[in-house]
């Protein structure tokens, strides 16, 4: 997921400095190069750092071992609904 938001990233970054930097004028002078190097520097460090940036969440996620698993019912109550509903409740026998 971040290879890929990362690749939009540039991919934009680069396009909006190519429509911001294309004009007749300023091709005549050599700036659609400039124009162009400067978006993929961008989108290279952009990219970049949010590559390398700590994920979302505060710390390590706790994995539960497929082990052995029980169902139980329990009757609550539904606020969604107005109703009292049955609910199935996994839990480790």
């Amino acid at each position: 997921m971040k290879q890929t938001l990362t690749a939009l990233l540039a991919a934009g970054t680069i396009a909006v400095s190519l429509a911001a930097t294309a004009t007749d004028a300023s091709a005549q002078r050599g700036s659609f190069a400039t124009g162009a190097a400067v978006g993929v520097v961008g989108g290279l460090l952009l990219g970049g750092a949010i590559a390398n940036s700590r994920p979302a969440y505060g710390g390590p996620v706790e994995v539960v071992s497929p082990g052995r698993t029980c169902v139980r019912e329990e009757q609550v109550w539904s606020n969604r609904r107005q109703a009292w509903v049955i609910r199935q409740v996994r839990f480790a026998c």
